[in-house]
């Protein structure tokens, strides 16, 4: 079945899943309640407590970020996020459409990948939310590259490489050439 097969159905039935990277572990959410598992992860459930900004699609290669919405979660969550670090981690956002009898019409496709930004965390007497903002990984095309040939930049890429070891004490060498 497409897509297009699914969108023109009297009944649609769609979940997303969001995979956020940290170092330790993967926190995993879906737009459904309780747990849902999927490919040996299990996902926590948001409800209506979650939200994703909406996910622009444009003509062009154009870097759109998306922002992450988590409401009503449990203090170790808050206490991940406020820990962890975050920056540079990788988000995966799949969309994926169930049958009336929880089977797959259309298995769950990445509809964004990226990395996070900085947490925003809002606290009120009620509940706290969470919300993070995510970059597109074609943002790394707007950055600039900063690699030298210096032995310190080399070994960034290539750890165990000692090619340009000797590069720094070449520079003011005398070198007699032809002789």
């Amino acid at each position: 079945m497409t897509i297009s097969d699914i969108v023109n159905q009297d009944v649609n039935r769609f979940i997303i899943l969001v995979d956020l990277y940290y170092d330790l572990e993967t926190v995993s959410f879906w737009s459904g309640i309780g747990d849902f598992l999927y490919n040996g992860v299990t996902y926590q459930g948001t409800g209506n407590l979650g939200s994703i900004s909406p996910i622009k699609e444009t003509d062009g290669i154009v870097a759109n970020g998306i922002e992450i919405s988590l409401s009503g979660i449990d203090p170790s969550s808050i206490q991940r996020t406020l820990n962890e670090p975050h920056r540079e981690r990788k988000v995966i956002v799949q969309l994926g459409f169930l049958s009336e009898l929880n089977t797959w019409e259309l298995e769950p496709f990445i509809v964004f990948q990226g990395r996070m930004d900085k947490p925003n965390i809002e606290n009120s007497v009620d509940s706290s939310t969470i919300r993070i903002k995510c970059e597109n990984r074609l943002i790394d095309m707007k950055r600039s590259k900063i690699l030298r040939f210096t032995h310190e930049d080399q070994r960034v890429k290539y750890p165990n490489d000692l090619g340009f070891e000797f590069i720094s004490s070449s520079v003011e060498k005398q070198i007699k050439w032809g002789m």
